[in-house]
């Protein structure tokens, strides 16, 4: 088992209006896997009371170990990883992160992502889900502990 890196640029910041800090934490592989897609940098941005996950291509190998070590996931949106594949996004991590807000990055492809899977184990949690082949834009935006969202 590797650990996982985190890093907070901003760790220790002393702003005098915390609602306007935006915190980024990143975590990787502390050493690379065979699976490339494993070893993609995830991103979690909070500023106010909102947050965003962005799960780059990790699947549940990923995953496991961001719960594993106990990593900050809540957030209120998901960029969901590898592009909706069925071997992302399992139902445990979609309860450790409890996004209100899911998004899936993907067009027309040989793998039939997203898969019907995924899709399901969002729905069972109430996720609300937005897919780039569907809505060409999805613009979030954040107002004081809520969001707004816009779609083309």
């Amino acid at each position: 088992m590797f650990p996982i890196i985190a890093f907070n640029p901003l760790k220790g910041h002393n702003n005098s209006n915390p609602k306007a800090d935006v915190v980024l934490n990143f975590y990787e592989q502390a050493t690379l896997v065979e699976d490339e897609n494993d070893n993609s940098l995830i991103v979690k941005a909070s500023a106010g009371g909102v947050s965003c996950l962005y799960m780059g291509d990790a699947g549940h190998l990923v995953e496991n170990r961001l719960m594993l070590h106990n990593c900050d996931l809540k957030a209120d949106i998901l960029k969901v990883g590898h592009h909706g594949s069925s071997d992302a996004t399992g139902q445990e991590f979609i309860k450790s992160v409890g996004p209100k807000y899911a998004v899936i990055s993907v067009g027309a492809n040989q793998y039939d992502h997203p898969s019907d899977e995924v899709i399901a184990r969002l729905q069972k949690t109430n996720v609300q889900l937005y897919r780039t082949d569907v809505c060409s834009k999805i613009t979030f935006y954040a107002t004081e502990k809520q969001w707004e969202v816009m779609v083309d």
